[in-house]
């Protein structure tokens, strides 16, 4: 009997043993695995910052690029109050052109940090002088949009055209 009782309590003692080892594995493998997804984490985590970083070294390098095109888009529009000198360029332009232009403002619009001074246009004169005069205007300093257009002939040779427009201005 000395015999089974020894045989059960070193089987006993093998038993708990093993189970203690096998309790212990588990656990080491479950520690394993969150340690295996925080560092799957951190890498991809690293990955995107390390990709936020080249994005963002780029976009400076772009900056400086474009820094030599914002001072002239800066100064692209003219002023409100250098509209003064748009009815006298206009004048010069038709006199420049051989054809009468008589200009007047008719109001304001602003909004999206852009204003639009409205203006009315009457010309005389040929009517291939009245298209070289308007593309001339067009090609001027200024932004311009024409809106109607209304053309008459005043007489055999003579026409006149009556424009609405806005000129753009900061």
């Amino acid at each position: 009997m000395d015999f089974k009782k020894a045989l059960i309590k070193e089987l006993g003692i093998s038993l708990g043993l093993v189970s203690a080892l096998a309790i212990l594995v588990i656990f080491v493998a479950r520690d394993i695995e969150t340690t295996e997804n925080s560092i799957t984490l951190a890498k991809t985590t690293r990955a995107e910052n390390l990709k936020i970083k080249n994005n963002l070294s780029e976009l400076l390098q772009e900056e400086k690029k474009a820094d030599n095109y914002i001072s002239p888009l800066k100064n692209a529009l003219p002023g409100k109050n250098q509209l003064f000198t748009f009815q006298g360029e206009v004048k010069q332009i038709a006199s420049t052109d051989g054809v009468a232009a008589d200009i007047k403002f008719i109001g304001e619009e602003e909004g999206g940090g852009v204003g639009r001074a409205n203006f009315s246009l009457e010309i005389y004169g040929d009517y291939n002088k009245i298209i070289a005069f308007l593309k001339d205007l067009e090609n001027s300093r200024y932004f311009i949009k024409f809106g109607n257009f209304e053309i008459n002939t005043q007489s055999g040779v003579s026409y006149q055209a009556k424009i609405t427009g806005k000129v753009f201005y900061k």
